[in-house]
């Protein structure tokens, strides 16, 4: 069987917000995904060198846990499907107010400025100039713990880009939908072939319906549905989502999965 998910997806998606995973379960998990051994040690590796990982122990023994690092990083990444499912429900309202961060570097720290940046963009946030980012909500509880300091914030409920003012064209010009639209048919293709024969076992195709989802949301603006077009078809597929998984939960235990699949709201 040729794997659908990424050796490092698996580890990941298999690691607890707190607490650890044993290794015989994570190559477990892995070999029901079609992968071999040697690439989800080297994740393993990788993992560790990065410092989001560390490891304790080796066989069947040896257990994996996430550093503060990890558990911060992989927390933000689960946090965002949570709000991605409140805003779905219409749980999460847009106050009207724009958000701006800046990185406040020093002149001799460009690389660290635009890493900070990057961080800013990939969690939801737009570029607006050298150094300043703008999103439709704080993103300083989200920003990753070493690049807090070197915020700068501000909000306001009155922004311009380019002469476009009106709060949904602005959004479009910021994030254009089609980029957002493109990342999910990940999603998509696993819900449609979730019941293939190929794939007999309900908790794989639990994993790779989990990993889609993470891997799609991961780089979703989730902006607020006040400023997204209708129907939305993001909202749609977590919609098709949700009722594939509780079909997959009433057919297996779940028991390799870690407490952040299991209770989560909308799990």
């Amino acid at each position: 069987m040729t794997s659908r998910v990424a050796p490092r997806t698996v580890v990941e998606s298999l690691l607890p917000a707190s607490g650890s995973i044993a290794l015989p379960d994570v190559y477990r998990v892995s070999a029901m995904a079609g992968l071999e051994e040697q690439p989800v040690r080297l994740a393993i590796r990788r993992l560790i060198l990065a410092g989001d990982l560390s490891q304790h122990g080796r066989g069947r023994s040896g257990f994996l846990e996430a550093t503060p690092t990890g558990a911060a990083r992989l927390s933000r990444d689960r946090e965002r499907i949570d709000l991605a499912f409140a805003q779905d429900a219409g749980d999460v309202k847009w106050d009207g107010r724009w958000h701006l961060h800046a990185a406040r570097v020093s002149g001799q720290s460009r690389p660290l400025q635009d890493r900070i940046v990057r961080n800013l963009v990939t969690i939801g946030g737009a570029p607006l100039s050298m150094g300043l980012v703008v999103c439709t909500r704080d993103l300083t509880s989200e920003v990753a713990d070493d690049f807090r300091p070197y915020l700068a914030s501000a909000s306001s409920d009155d922004l311009s880009v380019h002469g476009v003012s009106e709060p949904r064209a602005l959004a479009e010009l910021l994030w254009p939908s089609e980029p957002t639209i493109a990342r999910y048919p990940t999603t998509t293709d696993v819900i449609k072939h979730g019941d293939e024969s190929s794939i007999a076992s309900p908790e794989l195709r639990a994993l790779l319906l989990a990993t889609s989802l993470l891997k799609a949301v991961r780089y979703d603006p989730l902006l607020p549905s006040t400023l997204l077009p209708s129907p939305w078809p993001p909202t749609e597929m977590r919609l098709t989502w949700r009722a594939r998984w509780d079909d997959l939960r009433s057919k297996t235990t779940f028991d390799i999965y870690p407490d952040w699949l299991r209770e989560r709201a909308w799990a």
